[in-house]
């Protein structure tokens, strides 16, 4: 993967079923416990790509996700990416699973900002 936050492993699988996304990081990792809550956001939302599998392995933490060919939303004022943003934003905080889920992703950890 060439662009976003860059994790230990970003790669992309060809599998006969088609492309799958994944991402990983040692189990051990300060940052393991993102990718478990994110896993566990991304399989209540419905909005993001599919969680297909979280395993553990080999020390290792990978989760694979739904490929979906995309770019990074231009946030510039006046951009049309901007109105589906702002729908996906209001739709989100109704989903009670993705909020039952995100509460409980925010509330292990605190978050500077």
């Amino acid at each position: 993967m060439t662009e976003g936050v860059m994790s230990p492993l970003a790669c992309t699988l060809r599998t006969s079923a088609g492309r799958i996304f994944v991402k990983g990081t040692p189990v051990d990792a300060p940052a393991a416990w993102m990718y478990r809550a994110e896993a566990q956001v991304t399989h209540a939302a419905s909005l993001a790509p599919s969680l297909l599998w979280e395993v553990e392995a080999g020390g290792w933490l990978l989760c694979g996700y739904e490929f979906l060919e995309g770019r990074h939303p231009d946030l510039s004022p006046g951009s049309g990416d901007l109105p589906a943003l702002v729908d996906t934003l209001r739709v989100m905080p109704h989903r009670s699973a993705l909020t039952e889920a995100a509460r409980a992703w925010t509330g292990h950890r605190s978050v500077a900002v």
